[in-house]
């Protein structure tokens, strides 16, 4: 499994077998390239055998993580699990809703949100599952123009389109509130509030601005008001 983590990630590896053993037909046959092979008799030959072989290991490395990184920061600047915790929380799917219907797990979907490492090792395909299931759809793009490739991705005919401008910032905010926490909040509890505050903003635009929450600003709810309504849930959920 680390194998296919790590070959999924494009990074090459160095493979150390004991003499006269075989190795599993299962690893060997993973994508990423074998940049050195090597076998021992004992533990004590293994040591000056691989620091000979370091001057030709060390050189590739270091070219694979050059072309590597540059594609690591385009992708974590796409925030790709912010935008997936947004199309959750707008269409009221849970994480475990979610996971029945994608073939995965609620701890790594949350993981996914929260931990871009996470994202990036996320498949085409999981990826493509996850927001069909959000009901929207996926558009990638490698611009040459704008240096070295620039990687995009979007997330088209998504919920977020339908808010208005003063939702998207609370949105923003609430989102925000929830990732910054050190531990995943209470899933339920965050789809509720947001639930409570779009009940809450259509009774405000039906009766034309008559009654503002006390705890929001030209109707925009910050992290902390986030914070304050979240908080008062406590208690209500089992």
């Amino acid at each position: 499994m680390e194998a296919q983590i790590a070959a999924n990630s494009t990074i090459p590896r160095v493979m150390i077998s004991k003499k006269g053993q075989a190795v599993s037909r299962m690893f060997k046959g993973v994508f990423s390239p074998t940049v050195e092979a090597l076998e021992y008799d004992d533990v004590e030959d293994l040591k000056p055998l691989l620091i000979k072989r370091v001057p030709f290991i060390v050189p590739y490395a270091i070219e694979s993580a050059e072309k590597r990184r540059p594609i690591l920061r385009d992708f974590e600047r796409l925030s790709v699990g912010r935008m997936l915790l947004k199309q959750r929380i707008i269409r009221g799917i849970s994480l475990a809703e979610l996971a029945g219907q994608t073939d995965t797990l609620e701890f790594w979907l949350s993981s996914c949100e929260r931990d871009p490492q996470t994202a990036l090792n996320t498949s085409w395909m999981q990826l493509s599952r996850i927001v069909q299931t959000l009901g929207c759809g996926l558009r990638s793009n490698i611009d040459p123009a704008a240096g070295s490739g620039r990687l995009e991705i979007a997330i088209v005919g998504h919920a977020e389109n339908d808010l208005t401008a003063t939702q998207k910032t609370s949105l923003e905010n609430l989102v925000s509130f929830s990732l910054k926490q050190p531990e995943p909040l209470a899933d339920d509890r965050v789809l509720r509030i947001w639930s409570e505050y779009r009940a809450q903003d259509a009774e405000q635009l039906s009766e034309a601005g008559r009654f503002r929450s006390s705890d929001s600003r030209d109707g925009i709810i910050s992290e902390d008001d986030w914070k304050r309504r979240y908080d008062s849930t406590a208690g209500l959920f089992p």
